[in-house]
């Protein structure tokens, strides 16, 4: 499910978009609203956003800047311009912002689906293709939910492998759940990905961490 957020200084539009979005049928979940350009950007700081769909004209921070800065968070971000037909101009100048395209007011719903549509198309084009690396790795259920966020793509990784014992006895710690919570403590806030592997028994970590301090105990 990807994430979206919806920046409009107008409510009724807010509303009409935010349902339009909800009731699409697309695996598009909206994530969080803002009213002006400032919240939408602190929202983008503290929230994996996917989809920013935003107007030009809005307070504090119009749309263009908010895509510029939203941009530097997450270059990945896929952005979706909302427009009058008087601000055709600032239309162009989005080009150079890497726009993936945009609505014209009034939004209709049949505009808003072609637009999106095409959106999903091109995060699961690029969903495929990062996972892609994993192939013959993960298991093949797991790597078509997997989601990867900008941060992974940030620094180089450790790999870490870490598999059952085979003559050990089955035990309720050997739980991907457990196993990441004993993770969370080990690496002390740094990000890490736990990933399963096509062996039941084993699991594979990546982690940006230079060495581990701490002692894991599953």
């Amino acid at each position: 499910m990807f994430q979206a957020l919806i920046a409009e200084d107008s409510k009724p539009i807010l509303r009409n978009l935010k349902a339009l979005l909800q009731t699409s049928g697309l695996p598009i979940q909206v994530a969080a609203v803002a009213t002006n350009g400032e919240e939408a950007l602190e929202i983008c700081h503290h929230n994996a956003i996917d989809i920013l769909i935003t107007d030009i004209r809005m307070p504090k921070m119009d749309g263009l800047t908010l895509i510029d800065q939203a941009k530097k968070i997450n270059a990945k971000l896929k952005v979706v311009l909302i427009s009058g037909y008087n601000d055709f101009e600032y239309t162009r100048k989005a080009i150079n912002l890497q726009v993936c395209d945009y609505l014209l007011k009034p939004v209709e719903r049949s505009q808003m689906m072609e637009v999106m549509e095409r959106v999903v198309i091109q995060l699961i084009e690029e969903h495929h293709t990062e996972s892609s690396v994993f192939d013959g790795i993960m298991d093949q259920s797991a790597s078509r939910l997997m989601k990867l966020e900008p941060v992974f793509f940030e620094q180089s990784k450790l790999l870490w492998v870490v598999r059952k014992q085979i003559f050990t006895p089955l035990s309720d710690h050997w739980d991907s759940g457990i196993i990441k919570m004993r993770l969370t403590e080990a690496f002390e806030g740094h990000p890490f990905w736990l990933f399963p592997t096509q062996d039941p028994l084993q699991l594979l970590i990546l982690t940006m961490l230079l060495s581990l301090r701490a002692t894991i105990t599953i």
